[in-house]
């Protein structure tokens, strides 16, 4: 490939064999560099290239070049959505006996890959906690993350999958805690520190999208304050990109947004405020319990690497990791 070709969205989608959809969002997570003409969006092969250069050198997989049939050596774990370890591309609904497995976090990455490197026939997709449960009901999901807040009854999840699975026994198994908090400027210039000075005049808030974890922990403490969501400045402008959304406050285009303290870090100039402990959990249906992937993955858990390879992750408690609660 020549480094000065201009590549349409399309045609990254084809090289890296996943959607569209998703080139445009990894340029929205800023993972993957790309400009306009117009108003028309263009990568060169050097972006993409390096995008799939740091996604290996994110799980410590040989690198090599990017080729007509896609990534060599990489297969599903591309952090993208839309392969399967043998490549084959998820259109919406999974190919014969291939192991879906839903989530955002990096978390899941990690342990998507070990379950390649144990030749499970899988496909790695990117759906928020609540739209991966309505997945699993539907069928096209096998295994989502969920750290969906309850604010009623102050608990993770549970609720949420017997309300959008219903009538499915399924099992919890516990990933991690972390905090969710406020993300501000530097030094907190309005004094942000908790969920009723969200309501003081003048505060700007941009927002995550709708079943997005953090704007369900949102909408949770709001209503427990009886507020009127719509009130608060900037509530119905949502951002998919956590990086994008705290440089927004970085910027001092808003005042503050939920998220956590490594969505922080991402950007220069950003403050985290801790307020709310988040529990991380994979949902899977009881019956599969039996099954080789699922094996396979509680066998991940169990030995401790994937407890090890995070323990870097910043802020997250993995000491209860692997233990299941039957729902």
């Amino acid at each position: 490939m020549e480094n000065s070709s201009a590549l349409t969205a399309e045609e990254v989608a084809q090289r890296l064999r996943i959607s569209k959809n998703m080139v445009y969002e990894l340029r929205n997570r800023g993972e993957l560099a790309g400009y306009t003409v117009g108003r028309k969006l263009r990568f060169t092969a050097a972006d993409v290239q390096r995008y799939v250069d740091s996604q290996h050198d994110r799980y410590g997989i040989k690198g090599g070049e990017v080729g007509e049939g896609g990534m060599v050596g990489w297969g599903s774990m591309a952090g993208v959505n839309g392969a399967t370890s043998e490549g084959s591309e998820f259109s919406g609904s999974p190919t014969p006996g291939a192991f879906v497995v839903n989530g955002t976090e990096a978390v899941v990455d990690v342990l998507s890959n070990y379950l390649v490197q144990m030749d499970i026939n899988m496909i790695r997709t990117y759906q928020s906690g609540y739209n991966g449960l309505i997945e699993m009901y539907r069928g096209t999901v096998d295994v989502t993350s969920a750290h969906l807040w309850d604010g009623e009854k102050n608990s993770y999840n549970a609720t949420y999958v017997k309300r959008l699975i219903p009538g499915i026994p399924c099992v919890l198994i516990h990933i991690a805690y972390r905090m969710q908090g406020f993300i501000v400027a530097k030094g907190n210039p309005k004094g942000l520190r908790a969920w009723t000075d969200l309501l003081l005049p003048g505060v700007r808030i941009a927002n995550h999208p709708r079943g997005s974890a953090s704007r369900i922990l949102l909408d949770e403490h709001l209503r427990l304050l009886k507020a009127d969501p719509t009130a608060l400045a900037g509530y119905n402008v949502e951002m998919s990109s956590p990086i994008l959304l705290a440089g927004r406050v970085a910027r001092n285009r808003v005042d503050v947004v939920i998220g956590t303290e490594k969505m922080a870090q991402q950007v220069e100039g950003a403050e985290f405020i801790p307020l709310h402990r988040e529990r991380i959990d994979l949902v899977v249906r009881e019956r599969d319990l039996d099954t080789l992937p699922v094996r396979a993955l509680l066998n991940v858990l169990e030995s401790g690497l994937l407890q090890t390879d995070i323990a870097g992750f910043v802020g997250f408690d993995t000491t209860t990791m692997g233990r299941l609660t039957m729902l």
